[in-house]
């Protein structure tokens, strides 16, 4: 993570942290001034920042919490009449811990709805269901930060 203390009268200075998330910032006795970490497209930080008066000591213990964002994978499964196909398996979207992948089911509208963490990707999310073929075979994903809807595929029925 990285962060930026922003002096009371202006400038900044780049502050990493280490691998195991420690920092620590040498300011001026006296300082005053505001500690933000830099905002990371699928990172939320609390507190958002801290603010700071008349430092004079070392002030350990000033931690921040980071969680990741989630975003929305959806679609729906349809037959070339438009009429959903429930029971189809949606096998590689992640799930929450973004390291196992976990198979979604189509609903009884031929709908799919997964939330995975933000950033995720995969080089084949892939529908199934037996005797059936569909279009797109497959779908990719790399680095995906927003909702991605309407990711629908037509299935159509193959002999066994």
């Amino acid at each position: 993570m990285e962060l930026t203390p922003v002096p009371a009268g202006g400038g900044r200075q780049k502050v990493v942290t280490g691998t195991d998330g420690a920092y620590s910032i040498k300011v001026p006795k006296g300082w005053a001034g505001m500690v933000r970490p830099k905002a990371a497209v699928c990172a939320v930080y609390s507190p958002e920042s801290k603010s700071y008066t008349n430092v004079t000591a070392d002030r350990p213990s000033q931690d921040y919490q980071v969680s990741y964002r989630t975003v929305l994978i959806s679609g729906r499964v349809t037959d070339s009449s438009g009429k959903g196909i429930p029971g189809v398996t949606i096998g590689g979207l992640a799930a929450f811990t973004g390291t196992t992948y976990v198979t979604v089911v189509t609903g009884p509208d031929g709908s799919y709805r997964h939330r995975v963490l933000c950033g995720f990707s995969h080089p084949e999310v892939k529908p199934a269901k037996p005797n059936c073929a569909f279009t797109p075979v497959s779908r990719s994903y790399s680095g995906v930060t927003a909702d991605l809807v309407n990711q629908n595929y037509q299935g159509s029925r193959q002999p066994p």
